[in-house]
């Protein structure tokens, strides 16, 4: 399974007020639609991250974000009590740079 990384990569993320989103959730579905679709923690697919993925302390992802090759994916970013802050639909993950240029 060929495997792009997201193109927000480890962003941090904040809430309307500006402040950490410390515990913040990030679910990811199929594009246009609400059924949940898997990001994964590591380039070869190996472990999926939950969904939604829990923010850290940081507002941040635990781990990198990974996307499934060809597949096209919509991302709700809620706070830890579930209250949607943004959303990005139609999103494809970006290939690794590679090679020594």
């Amino acid at each position: 399974m060929a495997l792009y990384l997201f193109p927000l990569g480890m962003k941090q993320f904040f809430d309307d007020n500006s402040a950490i989103l410390n515990g913040g959730k990030l679910y990811s579905y199929e594009a246009g639609t609400t059924t949940l679709l898997a990001t994964y923690q590591d380039i070869d697919g190996n472990t999926a991250h939950a969904n939604p993925l829990v923010l850290d302390a940081d507002g941040r992802p635990p781990a990198p974000i990974w996307l499934t090759a060809d597949t096209r994916y919509k991302f709700v970013l809620k706070t830890s009590a579930d209250v949607e802050l943004d959303q990005w639909d139609n999103v494809f993950g970006i290939a690794e740079s590679g090679g020594t240029g």
